[in-house]
């Protein structure tokens, strides 16, 4: 398991501590799922071997990634309820018969 105090080590200048970027994205307004992504995803690099060079670096780093996450679940999700609503707009087309598609036209409706 991944020793997050330890990697964050290099960079606690500012008494910087994972808690605190947590508490920071939060308020950034970054949704938890997407936070738990970031902190993932750039710590794993860490492990890795990749550095910052400093603390503020890493912060933004995790915010970057963190955004990205959220605005792409975002996206994907307004997609999903499109065609939702697109699928049930068409199967309410598809009751009608011909003669109240035909009202439904006149009316400005269709």
């Amino acid at each position: 398991m991944m020793d997050l105090d330890a990697l964050l080590k290099p960079y606690e200048e500012n008494g910087r501590t994972i808690a605190g970027q947590i508490k920071w994205l939060l308020k950034n307004g970054i949704p938890q799922a997407s936070i738990d992504y970031a902190m993932t995803a750039v710590y794993k690099r860490l492990e890795g071997g990749e550095t910052f060079p400093a603390g503020h670096d890493l912060d933004r780093e995790l915010l970057r990634v963190a955004k990205e996450n959220f605005e792409s679940e975002l996206s994907e999700s307004i997609k999903r309820r499109i065609a939702e609503m697109e699928s049930n707009l068409d199967a309410d087309w598809n009751k009608l018969n011909k003669a109240k598609k035909i009202w439904e036209v006149l009316r400005g409706r269709a």
